[in-house]
């Protein structure tokens, strides 16, 4: 798969970037206020892979733009499939 990293959203103070480097998808999460934290989703290639075996990638962008990261997480959850994930909050 080719190298990209594309704006998912950017609403009021949330953004979304889906990023794919070396066949590994990275999802970032950022929410900026009061108090601002990033989430972040790194998939390993044999992840990433599966997670596209299940769902192709221009599908599932445009379902993150429509149903928001809660959706991933639970796509991700019943489909067994566990990215290490880091929370970063100040």
């Amino acid at each position: 798969m080719e190298d990209i990293s594309i704006q998912v959203y950017a609403r009021d103070h949330v953004y979304l970037d889906a990023i794919i480097e070396n066949d590994a998808l990275t999802v970032v999460s950022n929410v900026f206020g009061d108090y601002s934290s990033e989430k972040t989703y790194s998939f390993s290639k044999e992840q990433t892979e599966r997670l596209f075996e299940l769902i192709k990638f221009e599908d599932f962008i445009d379902t993150l733009r429509q149903r928001d990261i809660e959706w991933m997480e639970v796509f991700l959850r019943n489909n067994d499939i566990k990215p290490a994930t880091h929370v970063w909050v100040s």
